[in-house]
This record gives structure tokens, C-alpha cells and sequence, in this order.
């Protein structure tokens, strides 16, 4: 990520608060995409969230990034506190802030993998 990104992002991040509504949102939709793996994936899958919510090219709030058509799964079960706490600590302090795609079936075409976790495959935007 070049320097300029890399301070808009920072501003993004600053200037779009994340609410504990938002919080509570994305540990659903977690659950649900991801709740069957590992906690590095489960944060990954939080983290394609914000990110999302952070670039220009998709909606700038959890909520529209979450519902936008065939991107996540519409089950919102209930988050377990230890989801709601990851979901937390990512808003604070994320992992990755390069991927913004995942699936099962392989990288995306026309994204830059980044890794595998389990059953998804991770991927960003290609520069």
C-alpha cells in the first residue's frame, strides 16, 4: 500500500466511527460466514468488513457493505460474546487491512490473493 493510501486509510478510519450497533452487526454476519473456523479466519472475515467500509470503491458504512447483493450471507444469528469481543479488537487494532474478498471456492479473478485459512480463500483489490 503506498503512503498516500496508506493516510487516507488512516483518515477513513478516524472519520468513520463504528458503532457498537455496527459491532454487533458484523459479529453476526461473522458468525455466519465464519463461525465454523478458526479465530485468525474469523477475524479476516471482520476485517473484509471494515475494510470494505474503508475504500472507495464500496458502500462507506457496515450496514450497506453487509447487505449489498450476493456478497454476505443474509442469516444473522446471534454473535457470542467472544465474537463481539474479536469484532472489538479488530475495530481497534486490525489484522490485515488489505483483504476485502473471500470465498470457498478459490481466489476471486481479478483480486490479489493474499492466504488461505481453512475454508476461505482471502483476496484484495489488485493495485
Amino acid at each position: 500500500m503506498r503512503k498516500i493510501e496508506l493516510l487516507a486509510l488512516v483518515l477513513t478510519i478516524i472519520l468513520v466511527p463504528i458503532t457498537q450497533d455496527d459491532i454487533y452487526l458484523i459479529g453476526q454476519v461473522a458468525t455466519a460466514e465464519a463461525g465454523n473456523q478458526c479465530i485468525l479466519g474469523q477475524r479476516y472475515v471482520i476485517d473484509t468488513i471494515l475494510n470494505r467500509v474503508d475504500r472507495d470503491k464500496f458502500p462507506d458504512n457496515v450496514y450497506d457493505v453487509v447487505n449489498s447483493p450476493n456478497q454476505y450471507t443474509k442469516a444473522r444469528p446471534k454473535p457470542s460474546d467472544d465474537m463481539l469481543k474479536i469484532v472489538q479488537e479488530e475495530v481497534e487494532d486490525r489484522l490485515n487491512s488489505d483483504v476485502v474478498f473471500f470465498q470457498r471456492a478459490g481466489y476471486f479473478d481479478g483480486t490479489e490473493p493474499v492466504t488461505k485459512i481453512q475454508d476461505h480463500y482471502f483476496s484484495g483489490l489488485l493495485e
